[in-house]
C-alpha cells in the first residue's frame, strides 16, 4: 500500500509544481482571499464570511504545513505584496496531498469491489482523479477542493465495504469542511432503502447510513445558525429563497450544460463505460440477471449526483454548478475503472470462446 502512495506521489508531483508556478488565484479562483486570512488564523470566526469560514479542516492542515516550514522558494507567476508566499505554497500543497490520498483510497475502493488486490486496475482508478477537468482548475489550488473529495472517497469506500466507522468519521469530519458531503450519502443511502425493500436484512446498514448523515448535516446547520453563527448567504439555508433559486434554473439554462455537465468529463466517461458493460452483458445473458448484482451502485451514486447538482442550484452558487457536483469525482472514478475491467473480462471470455471453437 506504501508503494502505491509512493506511486501517485511520483506520477504526479508535476501537477503540483506547474499549479505553483503559473496558476494565479484571481483568475476563477477569487475565494482564495477569503480563505487566505483563515489558513493564517484557523479557528478564529470572525476571519471571514459564512460558508467559507466553516470550512476549517483544510485550514487547519493548511496552517499545519505553513508551521512546519515547508516550502519551496522558486519565482512563480503569482506575485502579490499582500500574499505570503509561503501561505500559497502551503494551500496548494495541501489540496495536492488531499488528492494524492483521494488516489489511494480509490485504489482501495478498486480492490474492495473486485474482489482481491490488484496492481493495474486500482492504480488507473486513482489516476483518473489527476485527469478531472477539476484537478488544476479548483482542487490544486488555493481553495478548499482536496479534502473534501479525499473525504467522500473515505466516505465511499466505508460504504461499499460496509464499515459503518469509517464512513462515519468522514461525515464527522466533514461538518468543518463541506456541508454538502452528508447530503451525498443521505441520498446514497435513501436510495438503497428504496431498492433493497424487499431484503430487510440488508437494510440496517443505509438505515444507519441516512440517520448519520441526518445527525451531520443537522450539525452543520446547528453550528451556522446557532452555536457560532456568521454573517454571509443567510438564503442558503432559507427554504422559500432556495425554491425561488431553484426555479429560475427553469428552463436549463447554458451554464447547466457549460459548467455543470461538460466539466464532468470523469463522469461522462463513466457513463460511456456504464452504458458498455450493460449492453454488453444484456446482448450476452438476454436477460436483466447480468448486471442487476452491481445496478444498485450505480443507481445509488447517479441519483446523488442528480441530487447534488438540484442543491446546488438552489443554493444560489450561479456558475459553481460543476465544481460542488465534482466532488463525486473519486466515486465515478472507482465506478469507471470497475466497469471497464468487467468490460474487458467480458471480452477476453468471447475470445476464449471463440478460441476453443
Amino acid at each position: 500500500m506504501a508503494c502505491r502512495l509512493l506511486f501517485f506521489l511520483l506520477a504526479t508531483y508535476g501537477i503540483l509544481y506547474f499549479s505553483y508556478k503559473y496558476y494565479v488565484p484571481w483568475l476563477g479562483g477569487d475565494d482564495f482571499a477569503r480563505y487566505y486570512s483563515m489558513y493564517l488564523h484557523p479557528l478564529d470566526i470572525s476571519q471571514t464570511e459564512a460558508p467559507w469560514i466553516y470550512r476549517q479542516f483544510h485550514a487547519l492542515v493548511v496552517h499545519f504545513i505553513y508551521k512546519l516550514g515547508l516550502f519551496y522558494s522558486n519565482q512563480i507567476s503569482f506575485v502579490n505584496p499582500n500574499v505570503d508566499q509561503h501561505i500559497f505554497f502551503s494551500a496548494l500543497l495541501s489540496n495536492y496531498l488531499g488528492l494524492v490520498f483521494t488516489a489511494f483510497v480509490v485504489s482501495c475502493i478498486v480492490d474492495c469491489t473486485i474482489g482481491g488486490l490488484s496492481v493495474c486496475w486500482p492504480l488507473l482508478g486513482g489516476m483518473f482523479c489527476f485527469l478531472s477537468f477539476f484537478t488544476q482548475q479548483v482542487v490544486i489550488t488555493g481553495l478548499s477542493e482536496g479534502w473534501p473529495w479525499f473525504l467522500v472517497a473515505l466516505g465511499y469506500y466505508g460504504y461499499v465495504s460496509g464499515r459503518f466507522w469509517v464512513l462515519g468519521i468522514a461525515l464527522l469530519v466533514s461538518v468543518g469542511q463541506r456541508e454538502t458531503i452528508p447530503i451525498l450519502f443521505g441520498s446514497m443511502s435513501a436510495v438503497d432503502l428504496v431498492v433493497l425493500t424487499r431484503q430487510r436484512r440488508k437494510r440496517l446498514f443505509p438505515v444507519l447510513v441516512c440517520l448519520f448523515s441526518i445527525f451531520a448535516f443537522c450539525s452543520y446547520v446547528a453550528l451556522r445558525r446557532w452555536l457560532t453563527p456568521v454573517s454571509g448567504y443567510e438564503h442558503q439555508l432559507d427554504i422559500f429563497s432556495m425554491v425561488g433559486h431553484l426555479a429560475a434554473w427553469f428552463p436549463p439554462q447554458k451554464t447547466i450544460i457549460f459548467q455543470g455537465l461538460l466539466s464532468q468529463n470523469i463522469f461522462l466517461l463513466y457513463l460511456g463505460s456504464l452504458m458498455l458493460r450493460a449492453i454488453a452483458e444484456r446482448r450476452d445473458s438476454g436477460s436483466k440477471e447480468a448486471y442487476r448484482s452491481w445496478g444498485a451502485d450505480n443507481l445509488r451514486a447517479c441519483a446523488a449526483f442528480f441530487i447534488l447538482m438540484i442543491v446546488s442550484a438552489a443554493s444560489g452558487i450561479g456558475e459553481n454548478l460543476g465544481r460542488i457536483s465534482g466532488v463525486m469525482t473519486p466515486i465515478f472514478a472507482a465506478l469507471l475503472v470497475i466497469h471497464l475491467k468487467a468490460i474487458e473480462a467480458g471480452a477476453r471470455g468471447a475470445d476464449v470462446e471463440l478460441s476453443g471453437d
